[in-house]
């Protein structure tokens, strides 16, 4: 399984389990604009990674199609450990923090780095109150990390974190990919 838009294409024997990025990013803008209704949006995604940057330049190519922009982008190199450099860490999280998002689209990967911008973005006065909108894909990452903070005494805003959700379960027949599926499966 996979979250990347890289290494997914065609192939008769392969089911993906879950919505391809792109459509997770579309989901998330959109409600960010029409059901959140924020002024300043964020996103937050991590360099040299097979996934966040592609999904951040179609981003913008959308929200540039809607009038909007984001007003702050917090990327940051990672090495292979999945940490960023504590300074360069540093100086992007004070750059970004100073535009005061009231929402953020996180398309990190689930690394060391991704769960230090949620601690972050939970006790930073700047951002503590905005939303954080992620990918299915990250909900682990992004919910061990707020239930952390939580426990370390940031106070609990139900409906703070949002996710995006995965497909239907294989037994719900009510979709045609599920139907095709359960009858490759008996085969």
């Amino acid at each position: 399984m996979t979250g990347s838009s890289v290494v997914r294409g065609w192939n008769s024997n392969l089911y993906f389990l879950r919505a391809g990025p792109a459509a997770e990013l579309l989901a998330l803008l959109r409600y960010a604009v029409t059901q959140l209704r924020v002024l300043r949006l964020g996103f937050m995604y991590l360099q040299g990674d097979f996934y966040g940057r592609t999904e951040y330049e179609q981003a913008q190519d959308v929200m540039s199609k809607m009038g909007y922009e984001f007003c702050g982008v917090f990327t940051v190199k990672t090495a292979s450990s999945g940490e960023a450099d504590p300074n360069e860490f540093d100086d992007v999280w004070k750059r970004f923090a100073a535009t005061q998002p009231q929402a953020v689209i996180v398309f990190g990967s689930p690394l060391a780095a991704t769960g230090e911008f949620v601690t972050r973005m939970l006790k930073d006065d700047r951002t503590a109150g905005a939303y954080l909108l992620a990918s299915v894909g990250l909900q682990p990452t992004v919910l061990d990390t707020w239930r952390a903070a939580v426990a370390g005494g940031v106070k609990f805003v139900p409906g703070q974190v949002i996710t995006t959700g995965t497909n239907p379960l294989a037994k719900d027949a009510r979709h045609e990919a599920i139907q095709r599926f359960q009858a490759v499966m008996q085969d």
